[in-house]
Order: C-alpha cells, then sequence, then structure tokens
C-alpha cells in the first residue's frame, strides 16, 4: 500500500521493506494450512478473486471498476484519507446494487492506537456507518512507526474494532512477512492476513490473499492495476470465489433472495473447526490427549479471557458453544508426567484422587461418601 509514502521506510539498497522480488513470476503455491487431510487444495481451473487496494493517491472509484471486492483506506492514524468519504460511499451503493459482494476498510496502524481507533469509528460512522458486509483491515507496515514488537498497540486496536464490528472475523490484517514478523509478534487467534509480496507468493499462517503488485510490473500476468485508478496495489484470494472470500473475512454473504439454512458444506465446516476453503481455524485447536504442564494456559498470551459482542455490545465471557467446547477440552483433555514417573490423564487423576478421599475418611472413622 503506498500510503503516506513520505513514511514509508527503505532499508539499505532504498527497496521499500514488503517488497520481496526474489522470483519474476508469481508462484501459485497454497498455504500450508491449506495441506491438512481434508482439505481444499488449489487446482487449475479454481477461482481467484482479485480486487484493487487503493486511497487518495489514486482516483476516486465509479463504476467503471471491475471487480467484486474493493479495499479502500480510511485513515493513516488519525490522518483522514482525502478519498474516503467518496470511495466510501461508492462501496455502500455498489453493496446495495449487488455490484460488490464485499468490500475492505483499512487503517495504516499507529502506536497511538486509541485516537487510530477513535478515528475509524468516527470518520465511518460520519459517512454512514458500519455496512454489514464491510470488513476491516489493520495496515502494518514498518514505515515511520517505533522499531520492535508492537503486538500491544496493535491488539488494542484489533480488539476495540472488533468491538465495534461485533464480530472479531470482521478484522483483518495486511502486511509483508518481516514486518508482520516483527512488529506483530503476538496475533489474534484466527486472524486472517493478505500478504504483501511483489514478485513472490509466500507461505503465512492466517494468509487469505496476496497482494502481488504495487502496479509497477510484478503481477506475472495478472493485472497490474484497475479502472478508473490505472496501475495500483492490486491483490488476489487465490482458489478462494468472491463468497468465500468474504466468508473467510467475517462477511456472511446471504444469497439472492435472503438468508436460508446454511449448505451442507458451510455446516459440515463449521463443526470441523475450518474455514470454508479446509484451512483450520487456529482457535479452535485443542492438544487432546497431549502433554499439559503447569503454566501451559496462564502463560500464554494469546490464551487470554475470551470475551464477546453482540448487537454492538461487550460481554463478559463466551456464549458461542464452540468457543465453550474448546475452554473445557482445554481443561480436561490432557496427559502429564508427573514426578513418579507415570503418565496420567485426567480421568485417572479424578480416580486416584477419589480413592485417596475414600481411604482417609476410612482412616477417620467417616463414610466414605459424603451422599
Amino acid at each position: 500500500m503506498h500510503d503516506n509514502l513520505q513514511l514509508e521506510s527503505a532499508p539499505s539498497g532504498g527497496a521499500i521493506t514488503r517488497h520481496d522480488t526474489s522470483s519474476a513470476t508469481i508462484a501459485r503455491t497454497p498455504d500450508p494450512l491449506f495441506r491438512t487431510a481434508g482439505a481444499v487444495t488449489r487446482d487449475v481451473g479454481v477461482t481467484d478473486t482479485l480486487f484493487a487496494d487503493v486511497s487518495e493517491f489514486q482516483p476516486i472509484v465509479d463504476d467503471s471498476y471491475p471487480y467484486p471486492v474493493l479495499s479502500i483506506r480510511v485513515s493513516d492514524g488519525t490522518y483522514v484519507d482525502h478519498n474516503f468519504a467518496a470511495n466510501y460511499a461508492w462501496i455502500r451503493n455498489a453493496l446495495s446494487s449487488g455490484k460488490l459482494v464485499f468490500g475492505i476498510v483499512y487503517t495504516y496502524v499507529r502506536p497511538n492506537w486509541q485516537d487510530n481507533a477513535n478515528t475509524v469509528r468516527s470518520v465511518i460512522d460520519a459517512n454512514g456507518g458500519l455496512h454489514p458486509r464491510v470488513a476491516l483491515m489493520l495496515d502494518v507496515e514498518s514505515g515511520g512507526n517505533p522499531p520492535g514488537d508492537g503486538s500491544d498497540w496493535i491488539n488494542a486496536l484489533y480488539w476495540n474494532l472488533a468491538d465495534y464490528t461485533g464480530n472479531r472475523a470482521r478484522i483483518i490484517g495486511y502486511g509483508n512477512t518481516f514486518d508482520l514478523d516483527s512488529m506483530w509478534q503476538t496475533k489474534p487467534y484466527g486472524l486472517r492476513i493478505i500478504i504483501a509480496a511483489y514478485g513472490s507468493n509466500p507461505d503465512y499462517p492466517g494468509k487469505v490473499a496476496h497482494q502481488y503488485t504495487d502496479g509497477q510490473g510484478y503481477g506475472g500476468g495478472l493485472p497490474e492495476g484497475a479502472p478508473p485508478f490505472g496501475n495500483c496495489d492490486m491483490d488476489s484470494a487465490d482458489g478462494l470465489d468472491p463468497n468465500q472470500f468474504a466468508v473467510a473475512c467475517g462477511i456472511p454473504t446471504p444469497p439472492p433472495g435472503g438468508i436460508t439454512v446454511p449448505d451442507p458444506t458451510s455446516l459440515q465446516a463449521d463443526i470441523s473447526g475450518v474455514a470454508i476453503d479446509g484451512a483450520p481455524e487456529p482457535w479452535r485447536q485443542v492438544l487432546a490427549r497431549h502433554p499439559r504442564n503447569i503454566g501451559d494456559i496462564v502463560d500464554d498470551p494469546i490464551r487470554g479471557p475470551w470475551n464477546s459482542v453482540h448487537n454492538g455490545q461487550p460481554f463478559q465471557g463466551t456464549y458461542d458453544a464452540f468457543e465453550q467446547q474448546v475452554t473445557v477440552a482445554e481443561q480436561v483433555a490432557w496427559v502429564h508426567t508427573f514426578s513418579d514417573g507415570i503418565t496420567r490423564d485426567s480421568g485417572d487423576v479424578q480416580i486416584e484422587l477419589m480413592e485417596f478421599a475414600i481411604q482417609w475418611r476410612k482412616a477417620n472413622g467417616l463414610p466414605t461418601s459424603a451422599k
């Protein structure tokens, strides 16, 4: 994203850090998360969803735009994009007419996260409010930002905007692999990310799309831009049609005629703990019957308290059955090798504790049960 270009950093050699030109062509390699048993993998003829990524450095969008998804900037921190109001009005109309399947609104993240969040919220609210088929994206880049791990302030912004959307799946990330690894070392469970890499298509956990060009010749045969913008940043959600891409970004796109009962594939994906594209949802992972040690949960920075948002109102705790199952399973589906060298599961531990209680009660002349 060419946002606030005077602030983007260029390391030695003059190349912008998010440029990756290690290959002359785009290698259409699926995300490694897609390579699990039963997962959907890329095949010849599978639809990719192409879309442009624009800001005030491009013309305002109009009806000549040909793709079903569009990404626009709302702000750089507290700086409001001059084209946002016009671009967002077009997106809202295009969503209502069906020309777009969904839209993405992004902010270039800054350490003053509260002011950054307030800017995003207030500017969107002043322009018709958050459309139900719009996802928000955090543009994580090193240009103009402090060095080192910014997970604390980036995650604070993430959770603030998750409360705003009412669904944390509607918050996605963006960046190159270097900035994402260095600036956002601790990411929320299940985060979907658009990876910027020009001239290559690297794997990355949670990857949902690939920004393959800035319009300067990295497309390898794919479009280097789109009307009415001319050459610009272009992205591809590899292997996903527009509706699948929308679902992956937390936007359940209803079919024509309104909401219906989910199709069997979607239901099976939800039950199986995978996204519609077959990629496992990280937050659904339980290390069942794996070794468990003291502190494995409470010392894990990404296993904090689970809260929820309903109708825009935050609540402590979770009402979601799958989230409840995960937390319960984490407590009971483990094994541990104790100091006597014997490996026990939680069921063994409960049985032994009861046997100990029975022996203690007998030794003290008490009934073996409190019943």
